[in-house]
């Protein structure tokens, strides 16, 4: 932006357009970033299961996700015969590591803490833990608005194959940058639009914070004020703490391990306090305490009024 827009003395080579080109030069290829990968002591080929997804920060490499075209997961168990789960891989290239469950993705907006920043010549050893999601049949049976959350398959005009909190933001920000500036950023899903030229990309610059930080809508500071309810299947991870040691003899490479710290020990679980048969059994069981009826009375009731009173009618009308 400085040197090539606000400059009165623009360089006549600079790129004024079709930055997708240009960051597809710059991103580095798995098999440039990636080697020696195993889980418990098993290898496994890194860029087979490491896949390629689209992000609002670029293209990334991601193990085990959902949400890639041709979701390839790598059998990770861990149970009481197999308690330990150790993920290691080496990192060629100064890259930046994300912590996630299944169905989320990088983003703009990913916590601080899920991050972790990967430098040459260094040691990372990640220790996590992880919670489940369990949900009661009945759930899927009320409405997102009820239960306060969606499930993968209410992914309606979604950027990415299911439905999560975070694919749910990258969308609420691609229609704010269409409707601030008419065209989205070079990183951004969906080629249908309009890729922003330079000044397209200085209108971006501009309203950078309310377009990078995520707000509640009550609020007054600047920010994306998204209507995201969280996933019913999310995986909350937890990281314990991060070992990073200097390697030496200083060595341009890094390596990284995933811990699993331990068995998961707790569990969330997501119930219905009354379902529509619920209601039915109330509603009987409290018409028979005070008037003495019940769901047989309703039926002759209805009965009464229809079938027997045509019955009559027309029993009078042979008569006469």
């Amino acid at each position: 932006m400085n040197v090539c827009y606000m400059n009165k003395k623009r360089d006549p080579h600079c790129p004024i357009s079709n930055y997708s080109y240009y960051a597809q030069l710059i991103r580095s290829s798995c098999p440039e970033i990636l080697k020696n990968c195993s889980y418990n002591n098993e290898v496994f080929n890194c860029c087979e299961y490491f896949q390629t997804i689209e992000t609002d920060v670029g293209i990334c490499y991601i193990i085990n996700s959902i949400q890639t075209k041709n979701s390839k997961p790598y059998p990770m168990l861990s149970n009481m015969k197999q308690k330990s789960g150790v993920l290691k891989f080496q990192v060629l290239l100064t890259s930046m590591m994300y912590t996630l469950g299944e169905d989320e993705i990088p983003s703009v907006t990913t916590l601080y803490s899920s991050t972790l920043k990967l430098s040459l010549g260094k040691k990372y050893r990640r220790h996590v833990t992880v919670r489940n999601i369990e949900n009661d049949p009945l759930v899927a049976e009320t409405t997102p608005q009820q239960r306060a959350c969606r499930f993968h398959d209410e992914n309606e005009d979604g950027l990415y194959p299911h439905y999560s909190y975070s694919a749910c933001n990258v969308l609420c920000r691609k229609r704010a940058q269409m409707e601030l500036c008419q065209c989205i950023d070079h990183f951004m899903l969906d080629t249908k639009s309009e890729r922003c030229n330079i000044s397209g990309m200085w209108c971006l610059h501009s309203h950078s914070k309310d377009l990078t930080t995520l707000k509640p809508h009550w609020a007054k500071r600047p920010g994306l004020s998204c209507n995201c309810l969280p996933s019913c299947n999310e995986t909350e991870i937890t990281i314990l703490k991060d070992v990073i040691t200097t390697l030496k003899p200083k060595k341009y490479i890094t390596y990284v391990e995933m811990v699993l710290a331990y068995l998961p020990t707790e569990r969330f679980k997501r119930n219905v306090v009354r379902s529509r048969l619920d209601l039915v059994v109330s509603v009987g069981g409290t018409a028979g305490l005070f008037v003495g009826a019940s769901l047989l009375s309703f039926v002759e009731l209805i009965f009464f009024f229809t079938v027997r009173f045509i019955s009559n009618v027309l029993m009078e009308k042979r008569k006469q």
